[in-house]
Order: C-alpha cells, then structure tokens, then sequence
C-alpha cells in the first residue's frame, strides 16, 4: 500500500531487536485492489498469481529460516572477531589452553553453522523445493543456530563480567543471538518432526 495508506505504531520494545522497527501498521476504511494482495497459501506454496520472478516463487518454508538465522551468524561472527583479538591482546599474558580450546570450539561451530545455511540457500537458488528438502532446510537452519548460541555463549562466558559492560561490543552480540534464536520460525523441535514426517510416512 502507499505510505500515506497507513499509519505507525511504536509497538516494538522488545530487547536485542528494537532496531529491526517491527512496529505495528494501522489501515482505516482503506481499499487494498486485488493486485497488492496475494492468498496467505500461495507465499507458503511460493506461487504467486502474477509474477514469474523467481524471487517470488520460493516456498516461504524454504528461506524463513535465513531471514532470521543470517543476522545471527553475522553476530556470531561479530563475537568471535572480539575474542580473537583477545587473544592477541598486546601487553597480556599467553591465553590459556582452556580459553584456546573454547576459541577454537566456537570458531568450529560457527563454521559448521554457516556451511549448514550456505545449502540451505543454495537449495533454494536452484529451485529445488521437494517437502524432503523444505524439511531439511528448516532442519539445518534450527540446528546451526543452536550451533551459532553454543558457540557465543562460550566465548561471552570468557569474557566475564567485563563482557556485560554497556560499552563492550560483545555483550550486544550476545543479546542479539538470544533475541533472534528464540523466533518460533528457529525452534529445533517443531523442525525436527517436520523433518521425520516423511520417514515415519513411508512405515
């Protein structure tokens, strides 16, 4: 709709995400023709009725995953960089062997995570959408954000008390992982029975 269709609502406060604007949108006695306006099936089916952009013909199962998992292996990332540089800190006594080994774990994990939704959206580029690989890829997508809190969790653990300063960039990316991995769209549960329907069918 155009932007003097609707009014913005100040709805959004939720910690780790204010700045995504997820603000509630307001329409009185407005008018919405047909063509700005698609059945809620056909973005679950990633078919719309007038486009043949292949943008618009992705399975919403296919990608929702991403929308929220990428913004957490960004911060990951984010975390990791931080205690890297920790770990090379001038003028500090050698690390640790413990904290080498819960670097070296989360920069595993985090690798592991990104290999994981790199096929999930390699799948989707190349237009495969069977139910066995929407599966998957919800699947993949929910395990390598377990992965990715893992991972931050150890190395904001390190960091101690210093780390929830106001002013340390970690604890952000911390509040930040939280936030967005307990999206409903990230659960691993509802994913994992998604993803054994087609194995306990075929009994």
């Amino acid at each position: 709709m155009p932007r003097d269709s609707y009014g913005i609502v100040d709805t959004w406060f939720s910690l780790g995400v204010r700045a995504t604007g997820s603000h509630s949108l307001t329409l009185d006695d407005v008018f919405v023709p047909v063509h700005c306006s698609f059945p809620w099936d056909e973005l679950f089916r990633g078919r719309p009725a007038d486009s043949d952009e292949p943008c618009h013909l992705v399975p919403l199962f296919a990608v929702n995953g991403l929308t929220f998992g990428a913004p957490v292996l960004g911060a990951a990332r984010g975390a990791l960089a931080i205690a890297a540089a920790g770990l090379r800190a001038p003028g500090e006594p050698p690390p640790s062997e413990s904290a080498r080994v819960d670097y070296a774990r989360s920069a595993g994990e985090i690798e592991a995570a990104t290999l994981l939704m790199r096929r999930v959206a390699e799948t989707a580029d190349q237009g495969r959408f069977t139910d066995e690989l929407l599966a998957r890829g919800s699947r993949d997508s929910a395990l390598a954000v377990d992965l990715l809190v893992g991972a931050v969790d150890r190395l904001f653990s390190r960091m101690g008390t210093r780390g929830q300063a106001e002013t340390q960039p970690l604890q952000r990316f911390w509040r930040d992982v939280h936030s967005a991995s307990s999206h409903g769209v990230l659960r691993f549960e509802p994913a994992a029975m998604r993803f054994t329907d087609s194995l306990l069918s075929a009994v």
